[in-house]
């Protein structure tokens, strides 16, 4: 059985804020830290960029594409890997 001061309702209410108060300070720190995320650009738009000379540095990532403008902008490309994949019977067709 719970002490008395356990039982009140007031204490179940004091302990959601306090959960709610915890939680939300470490969310709203990492939230306004982040920073700006940069806009997905397609596969298409980007080629057209690098056509034009608008694109400054291109970094490869393992699954992305992030490249930065000569305005400054940062944007990023996203590999669909299934797109890409080749499979056994694509490679029998050939």
């Amino acid at each position: 059985m719970l002490p008395p001061r356990f039982r009140r309702p007031r204490f179940v209410v004091v302990a959601i804020l306090a959960i709610l108060v915890l939680t939300a300070i470490p969310t709203s720190i990492y939230y306004f830290k982040r920073g700006p995320q940069p806009q997905v650009l397609p596969l298409s738009e980007f080629l057209q960029q690098v056509d034009r000379g608008e694109v400054a540095t291109v970094t490869f990532g393992e699954r992305d594409i992030q490249i930065t403008g000569r305005d400054g902008r940062t944007m990023l490309n996203i590999w669909d890997v299934k797109t890409w994949q080749r499979t056994e019977h694509d490679e029998d067709q050939h």
